[in-house]
């Protein structure tokens, strides 16, 4: 096997995503029907398979077995985990469309120059208000828009949904984790119910329930969906929702 696909399969087994923006070579191998299929193949004896986003922009790792116990879990707690940047991360994306004036929501490949961003938050008062509310609810607590905005550029990159493509780190592309995330919203937003099983408690449930409420009361005002509770049930449950 080739390093190029020990690379790969471990990329992914680590819960990253593949992208041809963050990733390229990978990307540019995996789009080879004959790679994809020789990696398919290996990752199914361990109940694995990979899985694109709706927009074909990215690439990540799920379960072929949803049922199986294990699978199960994982997917719950990948959920759970999701819900507690769920809210900060719509509130970026809101911020940067305000300040950008555009009139879709960031997409993988859009770029971001930081001094513009900045130059037009800090000329306005609810811009800077939006960037600070969405710092404090990283913990990332600085009272100046440019630190704040760096603290939170800086998490977004770390946390893969921005790749710098300058060496002074004032330019960055934006990943396909956001088109995993549009995905995740709408399935979940199809569904509208999540709920943990029987042997979970309720307090943990009670949290990210209202972190997803207050993220779909977000996203259905930008774009004109509609969004209510979220329950998930065991069989509602999708491969398309891996451990990402």
């Amino acid at each position: 096997m080739s390093q190029t696909f020990s690379q790969i399969t471990l990329h992914l087994l680590s819960g990253h995503m593949i992208d041809s923006i963050s990733e390229p070579v990978m990307m540019s191998w995996l789009e080879a029907e004959d790679n994809f299929t020789i990696l398919q193949d290996y990752l199914s004896k361990m109940n694995r398979q990979v899985l694109m986003t709706s927009d074909k922009q990215g690439a990540y790792l799920g379960y072929m077995d949803i049922n199986e116990k294990d699978s199960n879990k994982a997917i719950r707690q990948s959920f759970n985990k999701m819900s507690v940047l769920l809210y900060p991360l719509i509130l970026w994306l809101r911020l940067v469309r305000g300040a950008t004036d555009s009139s879709r929501p960031l997409q993988a490949g859009d770029m971001i120059k930081l001094s513009d961003l900045l130059a037009s938050i800090e000329s306005s008062k609810q811009l800077e208000l939006q960037l600070a509310d969405i710092t404090a609810k990283l913990g990332r607590q600085t009272k100046e828009a440019k630190k704040q905005l760096h603290s939170l550029v800086e998490f977004l990159e770390n946390d893969g949904y921005l790749h710098s493509v300058s060496s002074t780190g004032a330019l960055y592309k934006a990943t396909a984790k956001w088109s995993l995330l549009y995905d995740q919203l709408e399935y979940i937003g199809k569904y509208q119910h999540l709920h943990s099983s029987e042997d979970e408690q309720d307090s943990p449930q009670d949290s990210y329930k209202k972190s997803y409420q207050n993220s779909f009361d977000l996203y259905a005002a930008d774009a004109k969906a509609q969004a209510t509770s979220i329950t998930l049930n065991d069989n509602e449950i999708e491969t398309q929702h891996g451990d990402s």
